[in-house]
């Protein structure tokens, strides 16, 4: 085993043990009004989000199964009043 490899199975092993604690110590806040119809609700809780208020925040939540997404097409561009450039001699 080389040195880095050394280190890097170290550091992934750290960062694996962190990412545990993080799981284990945060709790899942209870989900808001317009959670309501989601298919990933489990009980009170968002199985997705740690906090689905702060999802909700900006608009709309990213992981929403029950709300529809509309995709508006930009507006194809009308040229108007092209004409061929002569080419000067």
């Amino acid at each position: 085993m080389t040195t880095l490899s050394f280190w890097m199975s170290l550091w992934t092993a750290i960062l694996y043990a962190k990412r545990e604690q993080f799981k284990m110590t945060t709790e899942k806040q209870p989900i808001v009004k317009k959670c309501i119809g989601c298919s990933n609700i489990e009980g009170e809780v968002c199985r997705v989000w740690f906090s689905p208020a702060t999802k909700w925040r900006t608009g709309k939540c990213p992981s929403a199964t029950h709300i529809k997404r509309e995709f508006n097409e930009p507006e194809q561009k009308v040229r108007v009043g092209q004409q061929k450039q002569k080419k000067k001699l």
